[in-house]
């Protein structure tokens, strides 16, 4: 009998393990919603240009529809920086979403400022596959 009793307090502890990490989990995913799409052929996002307060977490969904694979990345640079490749102002990036795919990720923005989110796939960017992320 008393092990049953200990196996149950073993189950409730468990069952609080769960119950935190869905909680943790959950603010984890608490922020500002955004999302950025990719539709068929087209070497565009949707929508070109987003907003948000500065200092503001940003929970994106970044929703592949294309045919096409591809990354979002956020950096701090200019077109000519950008068709340089010049990475140093990265501030987030998703990982290479294959076509039909759609992934979350969250990342906190920066000051107040223009910054520019392309994919750097191979022809994407000089194809126009870029936006704008306007903090205000």
């Amino acid at each position: 009998m008393a092990e049953r009793s200990r196996a149950g307090q073993a189950f409730r502890v468990w069952d609080h393990v769960g119950t935190v990490w869905a909680l943790v989990m959950g603010c984890a995913r608490q922020g500002t919603p955004l999302t950025v799409r990719a539709e068929g052929s087209d070497l565009v996002f949707q929508p070109a240009v987003l907003r948000v307060a500065a200092g503001s977490m940003v929970v994106l969904t970044f929703e592949n529809n294309a045919v096409f694979s591809h990354y979002f990345i956020l950096v701090n640079s200019d077109e000519a920086t950008l068709r340089a490749a010049d990475m140093t102002g990265m501030y987030a990036h998703s990982p290479l979403l294959p076509s039909q795919t759609i992934q979350d990720f969250s990342f906190t923005v920066p000051s107040a400022g223009t910054y520019f989110y392309f994919c750097s796939f191979p022809g994407h960017l000089a194809g126009g596959k870029r936006g704008v992320l306007t903090v205000q």
